[in-house]
């Protein structure tokens, strides 16, 4: 098919024809991991249907009014784009191959996620800015849930982003993966190191009852654990009022009601809590940096339905590998030179040329900015490795 591709067909290779989140689930297929089966819609679709509908010059008009901080009229061009996807035409092609494939999965129930190609990128994340549908049961409520998600590239909010950073919208692409549902007991989200300290030696472990849409939309407030990543320990636990939890009904998606027993129950027992936290692991070393993992659990398994890297993370300074354990590093921009804000890759070099003097005077061994590895840039700021210097052997 030219349109359509098996998620376990897909691979690293695939990223620019099947979107961030489309290229990652093919990833953990092929590693082995629990991912609910599917197949996902090109980006070569998103392209033709853009050109047979006439859509770009249509976009390109309406964002000719876009401005970073006017929600009001943001909102106004989104909407006017979400129209023309929906009156667009499904070229027949594209429809014939969505069609094939959804009765070659079963036609059960599916989830329809969006997949962008500007989807979490080094130094950007659009997490929950693009549109995801439940519980999609028919052919044609399939098709069109499709275009809803290729429209969700221009959500209002996905537009102030990438205006911000200086991505142009017309220049990106959208697939869309199609996934079956699994009705979940319980789900979740992992974040294989703390996204609000940023410790990378902790996990932060989120879970209630039901479809992981109530945490998402934020209807509830989900159990919490944060605990070691070596060993597993629970360092903090909170057992909170969960009241409410979505479920897949006969209409689709509803938030009903909690059972009262389980209200104030954790929704996670320690057994399970480390299968949890064995698979973000998993997926962590798989993938080589920290992860933010959706994840639902139905008739006694475990179920990832999608990954991301956690890209709000400080990064860390690198100290060469024969410089093992703890390191210690002080912001010498900071400290020293009262920098706030970061500096250039100019500006870090500069600063390295300017120690290489005063350095050398200490160490004849040093002959370029190399040899300083003492002396390392992370996130703009300049950083002393001081562990050699307060180091007190036992």
């Amino acid at each position: 098919m030219r349109f359509i591709k098996g998620l376990e067909k897909i691979n690293k290779k695939n990223f620019n024809q099947a979107g961030g989140k489309g290229a990652n689930l093919g990833k953990m297929i092929s590693a082995g991991l629990p991912v609910p089966g599917g197949f996902v819609v090109l980006t070569e679709a998103y392209q033709k249907f853009i050109e047979i509908n006439n859509l770009e010059g249509k976009i390109s008009d309406l964002l000719k009014e876009a401005e970073i901080k006017d929600t009001s009229i943001l909102e106004d061009i989104s909407e006017k784009i979400k129209s023309l996807f929906e009156k667009g035409e499904m070229p027949g092609e594209i429809k014939n191959e969505i069609e094939i494939a959804y009765r070659e999965m079963g036609s059960p129930a599916v989830a329809v996620r969006s997949s962008a190609t500007a989807e979490d990128l080094p130094g950007s994340s659009f997490a929950g800015q693009y549109d995801t549908f439940l519980n999609v049961t028919s052919q044609g409520d399939l098709l069109g849930y499709i275009k809803l998600c290729w429209a969700s590239l221009w959500n209002g909010r996905a537009i102030s982003y990438r205006l911000e950073n200086n991505i142009h919208g017309l220049e990106i692409s959208h697939g869309v993966v199609v996934q079956r549902l699994i009705d979940g007991e319980k789900s979740g989200i992992l974040f294989t190191a703390d996204p609000v300290s940023g410790r990378r030696d902790r996990m932060l472990l989120n879970s209630s009852w039901g479809l992981g849409e109530a945490i998402v939309g934020g209807e509830v407030t989900p159990d919490q654990w944060f605990v070691k990543k070596e060993n597993g320990k629970i360092i903090k636990e909170g057992i909170q009022e969960k009241d409410v939890m979505t479920v897949r009904t006969d209409k689709g998606i509803e938030l009903v009601p909690v059972p009262n027993q389980k209200i104030y129950t954790a929704s996670l027992s320690k057994e399970e809590i480390e299968e949890v936290l064995n698979l973000g692991r998993t997926v962590e070393q798989y993938f080589g940096s920290p992860q933010d993992i959706e994840w639902t659990f139905a008739d006694g398994k475990f179920y990832l339905v999608q990954t991301r890297p956690i890209t709000s993370l400080f990064p860390p300074p690198k100290s060469p590998r024969e410089k093992k354990g703890l390191r210690i590093h002080v912001n010498f921009s900071l400290v020293s030179q009262g920098m706030q804000e970061p500096l250039t890759p100019a500006g870090e070099s500069l600063l390295k040329k300017m120690f290489l003097f005063p350095a050398r005077l200490f160490d004849k061994r040093i002959k370029d900015q190399e040899d300083l590895w003492w002396f390392q840039a992370a996130g703009g700021r300049m950083f002393l490795d001081m562990t050699e210097a307060l180091r007190k052997e036992k």
